[in-house]
């Protein structure tokens, strides 16, 4: 009788681990090899049977992929943010088409976005107001100065409004 595996230490589990290999797979080494020369010998068969796998589990691996694009993106922030630049540097035209394709298929969407922004005074609109004719940037401009020009727009509206 066996103990389950949370009973066993873990020696115990990789002998275990290692006992299964070789009963099923007897010579894992001889058997990782064989699998690699059929793959050179049929790249073609053996790209097609990836691309099936990846077809059937495609949301394993876009998690696997994500999870490890975060973690990579975390522990090496200035090696993403070349890689992302290089990305764009090679890329740029498509990035063009593809933004103005974008653009062209949620016109209304973006116009009603951009009207709400306006009408609600929302921080994106108040810092693009802020940052118009000057050399500022969004990031250069603090919340204080943000929660005053949004007072002052609403001051001028309601003056530009009660006169009409």
């Amino acid at each position: 009788m066996t103990r389950p595996n949370s009973l066993l230490t873990q020696k115990q589990i990789e002998s275990k681990r290692a006992t299964d290999r070789r009963r099923y797979h007897g010579d894992v080494d001889a058997a990782r090899e064989k699998v690699s020369k059929w793959r050179r010998n049929n790249p073609d068969k053996a790209k097609e049977i990836r691309r099936k796998a990846r077809v059937k589990h495609i949301t394993k691996y876009r998690k696997a992929n994500r999870e490890y694009m975060k973690k990579f993106r975390a522990e090496n922030p200035d090696v993403a943010r070349q890689r992302d630049r290089d990305y764009k540097d090679r890329n740029r035209e498509a990035l063009k088409e593809k933004a103005k394709d974008y653009y062209e298929r949620n016109r209304e969407r973006i116009a009603v976005k951009c009207k709400h922004e306006v009408d609600e005074l929302a921080d994106h609109y108040v810092k693009c107001v802020l940052c118009s004719r000057s050399p500022l940037v969004h990031n250069d401009i603090p919340e204080q100065l943000v929660e005053t020009k949004r007072e002052h727009i609403r001051l001028r509206r309601e003056i530009r409004n009660g006169n009409n």
